[in-house]
């Protein structure tokens, strides 16, 4: 019996969800500062674009040990007009819908600079879907209160709101910034492809469910 159930089994594990973490390991980075990694940017069949400027990444080290979540390497985007967002969007290369999990954040500079004076940064995530849009605002603290960047990062899960994406966004504001402008600090993305079987697919399935039946009615 099991071997009649095997080639079912096995056609359906083609069809698990396939992960990734953007983490920027692969990224151009420079230890006294951010290097520009272009726009877009791709990385694990995602593509980046950053709509306010371009997308950076920065190795610990580069500002008094802070860094990322990881202790390597984390990516940043900067919007240097005093009032508006620094902006992010991410979509799959290959247009599949995929499911958004979880991100770290941080505020990016040292503790004591004008990431404080600056206020919390102000994060909206947008998830965009055949229906009503996912959204989602996220404060910081407004403190870089971590020795280094893997003190000072937090993870934020997302919940069922945020699968079968076609793509998201994010905006980053320093609302009391009048300097400086907005950066949005970020590392470690979870996303993961969506795995729905094709309707033709489900019809196989169930065609190797009723020869099944028919096999064990003709041994009994």
């Amino acid at each position: 019996m099991l071997k009649k159930f095997l080639p079912i089994l096995f056609l359906f594990a083609g069809f698990q969800a396939n992960a990734a973490i953007i983490d920027f390991e692969t990224a151009t980075t420079s230890s006294v500062g951010g290097s520009d990694n272009g726009n877009p940017y791709f990385e694990d069949g995602f593509e980046l674009v950053a709509g306010t400027g371009s997308l950076f990444a920065f190795e610990d080290g580069w500002q008094d040990y802070r860094g990322s979540s990881n202790g390597t390497v984390v990516g940043g985007v900067y919007n240097g007009v005093v009032g508006a967002s620094a902006t992010l969007q991410i979509t799959r290369t290959d247009g599949a819908l995929f499911d958004l999990l979880s991100i770290d954040l941080a505020e990016l500079f040292n503790d004591g600079d004008f990431a404080e004076s600056a206020g919390s940064t102000v994060y909206v995530f947008t998830g965009w879907k055949t229906g009503p849009d996912a959204v989602i605002h996220i404060d910081l603290d407004g403190i870089s209160d971590g020795l280094g960047g893997v003190g000072d990062f937090q993870t934020f899960n997302f919940g069922h709101d945020w699968t079968g994406l076609s793509g998201f966004s994010f905006s980053a504001h320093n609302p009391l910034d009048t300097l400086y402008g907005s950066y949005a600090a970020f590392d470690n993305m979870a996303l993961e492809i969506s795995s729905v079987p094709e309707p033709s697919i489900i019809a196989l399935f169930g065609l190797g469910l009723v020869g099944v039946g028919f096999a064990r009615r003709r041994q009994s």
